[in-house]
C-alpha cells in the first residue's frame, strides 16, 4: 500500500473511533456522484456501493437440524489443502468462490429512503479445514442481508452475533483436520457515497467505475470472510455486468461470455493471499495494454483513456524492476503482475491487490517521480505482504517496511544510485521526524492496525532493513532475504521469526537493534 504524503510528520494516524471520521484524514474531498441508475440506462456510470442492508436474525427453522457435509481431504479447484495453518482459531480458510451478478433495478429502502437501485445476486462458497473440533463457525460479515447458508443441499441455521459477525451452526462436531464448505447466498444493493475517506469500503464507486476496497477489514463489507491477515486463501470470481464494462479481478482471466447484453467474466487466483487483497473492478474507461518482463511474466495494465498517454511514464520501468526482484529475491510468487487505475479510498497512492495492484488517478496526473515510486512499491508487495503474509496487524512493518526497502532497491536497479540515494535521504529525514511516536512493532497483538497506519512502518521499517544490510553486507543480506521469501512463500510471518532467522543464518545477535528500533522508538543511524 502506498499513501500520498504518507510520511509527513503532521499527518496523524486515524483514531480508532470508526463511527466518527477523524479531522486529520488522509483522504481528500471528491465530488458527489449520482445513484447508479445509469447502469440500467447504459450511460456508462456504475454508481454503486455494495452495501449489505438489513440483517436476518436466523435462517428458517428446519424440521430437523441440518448437518454440514465433511470432506476428509478438501481441495479448491484441484489444489489440495495440505499445508494447513493449525495456529488459526477454529478454521484455516482454503478458498472463496465468489459469484456476483447484476439482477435488475428494483425499489428498496436505503437509508430510510425509497430508491430505485441496482440489485445484485451474490453467492460465496468458502472451503475450510477445521483446526479444532467445532460445532459452529463465526464469519466476519457486516450488516448482512443473508438469505441462506448451506452445505451442499443442506440449509444450515445462522444468526447475527453483532453488526459485523454471523454465527453458522454446523449441526454436528466437525473434527480437527476435516474439511467442509459453506455457501452464503445474499442480495447486494447499491448505495450512494459522497466522500472519499478511509472510512469508505466494500464496493466503492466513481461516475465511471466500481471497485472493491477491502483494507484492512472492509472485505467483510461485501464478502463473508475470516479476515485475519494470517488466514490467506485462494480466490475465484464469476462477475456479470452490462457488456459496456471492462471487468478486472485477481488472478488469471479464465474466459468471458456474452448473453442478452450482459458479460460474465471469470477469474482464478490459486495461490493463497490475504483477504484484504481480494479485488473486483469494472469500468467503462479502461484501456488495456500488455507488457511482459524479460523473464516472461505477464504485466497487463488497465489505465483510463484520460491517462493512457501517461502509462509509460508511470509503469514503463516496472518490467525491469520485476526482473531485478526475480534475479535478487527469487521466483515471482504469482502468475502475473498487473496494474489498474482506480481511486484509493484514502485519496492517492496505491493498493497491493495481488496480480492487479491499484494506482490512484492522481498518480497518473501528478509527478512521474512519485508515481513511479508508487508503482514500484505496489509491485514489490507481491513479495512482501502478499507473497509472504503478516501473522498479526502488529507486525504491519513486515509488510510495508520490507516493501519500502525493496522499492528503494528496485529504484536503484532501474534508475540508478543517484535516484535511490535521494529517496534514502528523504526516508531518513522522515524517520527521524516520526520515530518517537510509537514502536515499529508494538507489543499489543490486539491493536487496530489503523493505530499504526502512518509513515513509521514504512520509512523506519525500511531504514531498519538498510541498517541490517550495512551491518552484514549487501550480498549476505540479499541472500538472507531470498531465503526468507522462499521459505515463507504464501505463509505468515512474525517479527520474532525474523529476528530468530537473522541471528541463526547470519551468526550474530541483533538484540540491541530489535529492542531499541523495532520494539522501541529508537532509530538506528
Amino acid at each position: 500500500m502506498k499513501l500520498p504524503a504518507l510520511l509527513s510528520a503532521d499527518r496523524p494516524a486515524v483514531p480508532l473511533d470508526a463511527g466518527s471520521p477523524p479531522s486529520g484524514r488522509r483522504g481528500r474531498a471528491r465530488p458527489a456522484f449520482r445513484a447508479a441508475s445509469a447502469l440500467v440506462a447504459g450511460l456508462g456510470a456504475l454508481a454503486m456501493s455494495l452495501a449489505l442492508s438489513g440483517c436476518s436474525a436466523a435462517a428458517p427453522e428446519a424440521e430437523e437440524p441440518a448437518e454440514v457435509a465433511e470432506e476428509e481431504l478438501i481441495s479448491f479447484h484441484g489444489v489440495a489443502a495440505r499445508d494447513v495453518d493449525r495456529s488459526l482459531p477454529d478454521v484455516d480458510t482454503i478458498g472463496y468462490d465468489v459469484t456476483l451478478a447484476y439482477r435488475g433495478e428494483e425499489t428498496r429502502s436505503v437509508g430510510g429512503r425509497s430508491l430505485r437501485t441496482p440489485v445484485f445476486s451474490a453467492t460465496v462458497t468458502a472451503a475450510y479445514v477445521a483446526t479444532a473440533p467445532i460445532t459452529s463457525l463465526v464469519v466476519d460479515f457486516t450488516q448482512p442481508h443473508l438469505g441462506r447458508v448451506s452445505s451442499g443441499s443442506r440449509t444450515l441455521a445462522f444468526q447475527a452475533v453483532d453488526s459485523e459477525h454471523v454465527k453458522v451452526s454446523l449441526g454436528k462436531t466437525v473434527r480437527a483436520g476435516t474439511g467442509f464448505r459453506l455457501t452464503f447466498a445474499y442480495e447486494v444493493l447499491s448505495r450512494e457515497l459522497d466522500d472519499r475517506e478511509r472510512e469508505d469500503g466494500g464496493i466503492v464507486v466513481t461516475p465511471t467505475s466500481m471497485y472493491s476496497a477491502s483494507w484492512p477489514r472492509k472485505g467483510r463489507w461485501w464478502l463473508p470472510l475470516r479476515d485475519s491477515p494470517r488466514d490467506g486463501a485462494m480466490f475465484t470470481a464469476k462477475l456479470t455486468f452490462p457488456e459496456q464494462f471492462t471487468v478486472v479481478s485477481n488472478g488469471t482471466e479464465r474466459g468471458v461470455s456474452t448473453e442478452a447484453g450482459m458479460k460474465t467474466w471469470r477469474f482464478e487466483l490459486l495461490t493463497p493471499t490475504p483477504s484484504y487483497g481480494f479485488f473486483v473492478g469494472a469500468s467503462t474507461e479502461w484501456v488495456r495494454a500488455d507488457a511482459t518482463s524479460a523473464g516472461g511474466i505477464p504485466m497487463p495494465s488497465w489505465v483510463t483513456r484520460a491517462h493512457a498517454s501517461r502509462r509509460d511514464d508511470v509503469l514503463g520501468g516496472t518490467p525491469k524492476a520485476l526482473d531485478f526482484l526475480v534475479s535478487t529475491y527469487g521466483p515471482f510468487p504469482f502468475g502475473q503482475a498487473g496494474f489498474v487505475e482506480v481511486p484509493t479510498t484514502w485519496g492517492g497512492g496505491g493498493m497491493e491487490h495481488p496480480t492487479v495492484v491499484a494506482i490512484d488517478p492522481s498518480d497518473f496526473a501528478g509527478s512521474p517521480t512519485d508515481a513511479r515510486h508508487t508503482a514500484f512499491h505496489e509491485l514489490c508487495h507481491h513479495y512482501s505482504g502478499d507473497g509472504v503474509r503478516i501473522a498479526n496487524w502488529a507486525d504491519f512493518w513486515l509488510s510495508e517496511g520490507f516493501t519500502e526497502y525493496l522499492t528503494h532497491r528496485s529504484l536503484e536497479a532501474v534508475y540508478g544510485k543517484t535516484v535511490s540515494d535521494a529517496r534514502w535521504r528523504k526516508t531518513l529525514s522522515e524517520a527521524r521526524a516520526t520515530a518517537a511516536e510509537h514502536a515499529l512493532r508494538p507489543r499489543n497483538d490486539a491493536l487496530d492496525v489503523r493505530e499504526i497506519f502512518d509513515g513509521i512502518v514504512y520509512v523506519k521499517g525500511a531504514w531498519v532493513l538498510r541498517t541490517l544490510e550495512e551491518a552484514v553486507g549487501r550480498e549476505k543480506f540479499d541472500a538472507f532475504l531470498k531465503g526468507w521469501f522462499t521459505r515463507h512463500k504464501h505463509k505468515a510471518v512474525t517479527t520474532e521469526m525474523l529476528q530468530k532467522e537473522l541471528e541463526s543464518e547470519l551468526g550474530r545477535s541483533f538484540e540491541t537493534l530489535f529492542t531499541s528500533a523495532v520494539y522501541g522508538t529508537g532509530l538506528p543511524e
